[in-house]
């Protein structure tokens, strides 16, 4: 066969010292009884593909799957890399080795909660052209959270500070964590809210009013993390108590003896911790056991005064109490007295300047017979 110096032959060659793609250019035997010619041989890859799997194919927000690279070909040569992206992002690389017998496996722990791809590159060799897997799903839930709340007393009295404690495990500073009360279970009020340290946050609390209180805390979650909701703990706030402190003044007056007139009394009070607007009763019990009843309310500060005229002589009692309310106990004061006698002192002037003007005219009387 005759070889002209333009004629081009395609040959076939497995040969690993050659670059991959190259085309080289060199002398070439045909035959025996055929001189040298130029020939131009091109060495040609051939295809290869590769595939990736996950398993498991669905973990929680910590958990690592196992990522698998399989060649078509039990080949160890060339660069395995797995890479990941979220979403409409990037491609970012995993990790990468080199297969063996065309395979590789990597440990991975996806970095967020979050719907990822992933995908297995091989760079391929000089005998098989690199290959790209089919990207493949991977779904990465959010990791469960658990909140928590304590109290630093689970009873207090009225107008008294609790201090709520709210905590969330795993203990992270991320997220919003929220204390609350209710008073049904249905509806629920915000006392606090702060972004946790260390997974943890304090409130200082003065309930509204007293009764029973039920306290929780709940934390929104985070990209990584459930949101969750404690147990509730109760709170008992118990109504404060009062006192009622009472006077009267003068403790010793005098009336007229005729008229049951001519002289008053001061009552004076004040009720302890200082409440305004609180109806005071305020009892009078004159000497011959009659009762009157009066009803006072306190000013700004706490007090209650009234006037009493009394018209019977004797000892006058006066007690004031209070029935209490939704935050405060009732309270009575001590009985005060007062006692009243009567006044005859002008009526014995009067009866000493008629006597002695009688004596006086009867004198002249007797003067003017002799």
């Amino acid at each position: 066969m005759a070889v002209s110096d333009n004629q081009r032959i395609g040959i076939a060659v497995r040969q690993f010292d050659y670059p991959a793609e190259s085309i080289s250019s060199f002398p070439i035997t045909m035959h025996p009884f055929i001189p040298s010619a130029w020939a131009e041989v091109v060495f040609l890859k051939l295809p290869s593909s590769i595939g990736i799997s996950s398993s498991p194919a669905s973990v929680t927000y910590g958990e690592t799957v196992v990522l698998s690279a399989s060649i078509d070909q039990t080949v160890s040569r060339g660069t395995v890399t797995f890479q990941y992206k979220e979403e409409e992002g990037d491609w970012t690389d995993i990790a990468d080795g080199t297969p063996v017998d065309g395979k590789l496996s990597h440990r991975w722990t996806p970095p967020s909660a979050g719907s990822y791809s992933i995908r297995s590159i091989w760079t391929g060799d000089i005998v098989y052209r690199g290959s790209t897997s089919e990207a493949i799903p991977l779904t990465v839930k959010k990791a469960s959270s658990s909140a928590s709340t304590s109290l630093s007393s689970s009873t207090i009295t009225y107008k008294e500070n609790v201090t709520v404690t709210s905590s969330i495990t795993p203990a992270i500073s991320e997220g919003t964590l929220i204390s609350e009360y209710s008073q049904d279970k249905l509806t629920w009020i915000e006392i606090g809210s702060s972004v946790p340290s260390d997974g943890s946050y304090s409130a200082s609390w003065t309930p509204p009013g007293a009764g029973t209180y039920y306290i929780r805390a709940s934390w929104t979650g985070t990209k990584n993390y459930d949101s969750s909701t404690s147990a509730e703990q109760t709170l008992t706030v118990n109504k404060a108590a009062t006192s009622l402190q009472l006077s009267v003044s003068p403790e010793t007056v005098q009336i007229d003896p005729l008229t049951r007139g001519g002289a008053s009394l001061q009552i004076s009070g004040k009720i302890t911790p200082k409440l305004e607007g609180i109806a005071v009763t305020v009892t009078y019990t004159e000497p011959d056991g009659t009762t009157t009843t009066k009803t006072l309310t306190t000013t700004s500060t706490g007090q209650f005064t009234d006037m009493l005229t009394p018209n019977q002589t004797g000892a006058w009692s006066v007690k004031a109490s209070w029935p209490g309310d939704a935050n405060y106990l009732a309270a009575s004061s001590s009985t005060v007295t007062a006692n009243v006698g009567e006044n005859w002192t002008i009526y014995i002037a009067i009866a000493g300047i008629v006597i002695v003007i009688i004596v006086a005219a009867i004198a002249l009387r007797m003067r003017q017979r002799r």
